[in-house]
């Protein structure tokens, strides 16, 4: 997206930064895959002025320790850099439907058309008042930010073959493209992927994201939430952080520890109960819209750290989603990708590079793992 393009034939590097880590990845052909992932200084922070230099050592510092082919990358930004806007259009003719996106997509969010970068999923023709309307998911960032992003990979040795959006990529891994034999595939999914101070809400369907929500509640809710209930002092908010990451804090022991996690326990039931809310407003907008035949029914949480199991709980108590663990939705032919994992990481930390990787190669995500 934003302009990018692709080497034909080749296989791109995914390239994901977390908020601790940066992880690339290549599906160099149906057997063969390299995963590296390079750890952040713990003082590294993405709102900080180090971040971008400390981000673009420890990629440069990745791709230097295994042999990828080339330096052709797709990345994605942050979800709080992302904006995103359903806009439902009068018919017109496919060569003006890009302008009239980014025209469209400007107004709403109040910026200049010069401040933007925008392109957009296309959702097709649906009904609205009884007219016909063309239907598009638009995917702003500011120009700014892409240019940010683009010369830290740039610093990095790479070149940007892609811009792509994250739910796109997550779209990849968790919804086929066709139905499998048991009809259960052809539903839509709910994915929800949580970022360090928003979340996305996003509905995918045959490969694609049809539906996409941003909202202000992230891990860093989670944290002060649990700060705040535990009491833990200066710096309460940095001792939660670790056992968010690691389940571990070297600064916590005895009642503190046992009152922090019981804190942090606490406050992902309570973002679980928020976020099953927020479900259930999106549901009601795709039963009035229609976009699909039939609802989704599954889904499951992304990026919500050691307490993904509680606030998942939280979920399916609250919303009519039936919300599962990751490992349950993958794509045919990702799932023999988790046995071969760095020992320190999860699936769910890799999902994004991975769809990221598998950018304009949809037709070999069936036999990537295989």
């Amino acid at each position: 997206m934003f302009n990018g393009w692709r080497r034909q034939g080749g296989w791109p590097i995914g390239c994901a930064f977390a908020d601790d880590a940066v992880r690339v990845v290549q599906l160099c052909d149906e057997t063969s895959h390299i995963l590296e992932t390079v750890r952040l200084p713990l003082e590294a922070d993405r709102r900080s002025e180090d971040w971008p230099s400390a981000a673009t050592a420890a990629l440069r510092q990745a791709l230097g320790d295994h042999a990828f082919s080339g330096r052709q990358v797709v990345s994605c930004l942050p979800i709080e850099q992302m904006r995103y806007r359903h806009l439902r259009l009068a018919p017109m003719p496919d060569a003006e439907l890009a302008a009239a996106v980014r025209y469209r997509t400007a107004q709403e969010l109040n910026w200049s058309v010069e401040q933007l970068c925008v392109d957009y999923f296309d959702v097709g023709e649906v009904l609205d008042a009884g007219k016909r309307r063309h239907e598009v998911i638009a995917v702003a960032a500011a120009q700014q930010d892409v240019e940010a992003h683009a010369a830290m990979l740039h610093a990095a040795g790479c070149t940007l073959t892609a811009l792509d959006a994250d739910a796109g990529a997550l779209a990849r891994c968790l919804s086929p493209m066709a139905s499998t034999a048991d009809g259960d595939a052809c539903r839509p999914r709910f994915i929800i992927e949580m970022g360090s101070s928003g979340s996305a809400l996003i509905v995918v369907h045959q490969g694609l994201p049809r539906f996409i929500r941003t909202i202000d509640i992230g891990r860093r809710e989670i944290i002060t939430r649990a700060a705040r209930a535990a009491d833990l002092g200066e710096h309460g908010e940095s001792k939660i952080s670790q056992l968010l990451t690691t389940a571990a804090s070297a600064e916590l022991e005895g009642a503190d520890a046992r009152r922090a996690q019981a804190a942090l326990d606490e406050a992902f039931v309570s973002v679980g109960r928020d976020l099953g809310r927020e479900v259930m407003l999106c549901l009601h907008y795709l039963s009035q819209a229609r976009l699909f035949e039939f609802e989704p029914d599954v889904g499951c949480v992304i990026g919500a750290g050691s307490g993904r199991e509680a606030l998942t709980a939280a979920l399916n108590d609250t919303s009519r989603i039936a919300f599962e663990m990751l490992e349950t939705l993958l794509v045919p032919g990702l799932q023999r990708i988790g046995d071969r994992l760095p020992a320190d990481t999860t699936l769910e930390d890799w999902l994004l590079p991975i769809g990221l990787a598998l950018y304009g190669r949809e037709d070999a995500m069936q036999g990537v793992a295989a």
